[in-house]
């Protein structure tokens, strides 16, 4: 019975590390979204334009390059 424990143990233990993995990941993605976005925001703060760029072109780009990134890595493991 001592083996079957331990092989559930080790299957709980997996399974619990796959979680984590995937909810850090989203919250890393979310730090770095808002880490863009105040940089930007407060680059942007007493200008109109950041080379040749207003807030909201910068704001699209950051957003669109983001979803870009979470496509192309989506696979990684």
């Amino acid at each position: 019975m001592k083996k079957y424990w331990f092989v559930y143990s080790l299957y709980w233990q997996e399974g619990l590390s796959r979680r984590a993995s995937f909810f850090m990941e989203r919250f890393r993605s979310l730090v770095v979204l808002l880490s863009f976005y105040y940089l930007w925001s407060a680059l942007l703060a007493h200008r109109t334009s950041f080379a040749g760029y207003d807030r909201s072109q910068m704001i699209t780009y950051v957003l669109g390059m983001n979803i870009l990134r979470s496509l192309v890595f989506a696979g990684k493991k």
